[in-house]
Parts: structure tokens; C-alpha cells; sequence
């Protein structure tokens, strides 16, 4: 299964995942539109907004319409951890914070950044050599 199709199953799933008890840390860097395809050139598109509210797109399907007034999607990014971490949540109508994915993120540059989760939930420890099919490169869209 590739890249996005499994973000894609992670997230629909997440609506079931524990609680996320931990305010989010928003750092500027992410701040935007960030646009790639995996592998098998399927397009990727995550929305990180200021208000720690998120989107992700598969293709051009996104999960926040997906999940509808049943709540929101937001982020949280520490940069004070090595790798980079990226956790994605649904804010529910509740104020309730539910897991979705939890990834590493690498910042390429200021213009490009590099996302990788593991397939069994878990966060990776690192970005390898190699492994072009489990991360994903972002570019920053205007």
C-alpha cells in the first residue's frame, strides 16, 4: 500500500484513537501549504494554519470534509525533539484531542520538508537511507 493511501486509512481511523491530552506547539515554519507526491505519484497536500487547525488531501479528497462538523482537524510539531515530530489530531465538537498519525518531519529547506510515519501507528526514529517509499518530500506552495 502506498504512501498516501495509507495516510488516508490512518486518518479515517484516528476518529477511533486515544485522546491527545497535550496542547499543540505550533512553530511558524510549517505555517502553509505544503504539496508532494509519494512513490506512485499520487499528489499529497497538507494545510497547517496558525490556529493549529490542519488539512490533509489525497489526491484532491480532503479528510476535514470527510469528517464534517463531527470536528476539526488540527497539528502539533515540536522541533525541541530529535527528528522533528509532527502529530496530526481531531479536535472533536467536544474540545476532546484524538490521535491520528504521528510522523517526523525533516526541514529541507524553508521551501521543503520531508514527512515519514511508520504503517503500524508507531512514530519512526529516524529518516533512513533508502527508504524513498515510506517518507514523502513537500514542497511550499505560494
Amino acid at each position: 500500500m502506498d504512501f498516501l493511501r495509507y495516510l488516508f486509512i490512518i486518518l479515517t481511523l484516528g476518529l477511533f484513537s486515544a485522546c491527545v491530552s497535550k496542547p499543540p506547539i505550533i512553530d511558524t515554519k510549517i505555517i502553509g501549504t505544503w504539496e508532494g507526491e509519494d512513490h506512485r505519484e499520487q499528489l499529497g497536500r497538507f494545510i497547517f494554519n496558525l490556529d493549529g487547525t490542519a488539512d490533509v488531501f489525497l489526491d484532491d479528497e480532503s479528510f476535514q470534509k470527510r469528517i464534517g462538523s463531527k470536528g476539526r482537524l488540527g497539528f502539533f510539531i515540536d522541533q525541541t525533539k530529535t527528528p522533528t515530530t509532527l502529530d496530526v489530531i481531531i479536535i472533536t465538537a467536544h474540545g476532546d484531542r484524538l490521535a491520528l498519525f504521528k510522523a517526523i518531519v525533516e526541514f529541507v529547506s524553508d521551501q521543503q520538508i520531508k514527512i515519514k510515519m511508520n504503517r503500524d501507528g508507531s512514530r519512526p526514529k529516524a529518516f533512513l537511507r533508502g527508504d524513498d517509499k515510506s517518507a514523502m518530500v513537500l514542497r511550499k506552495q505560494p
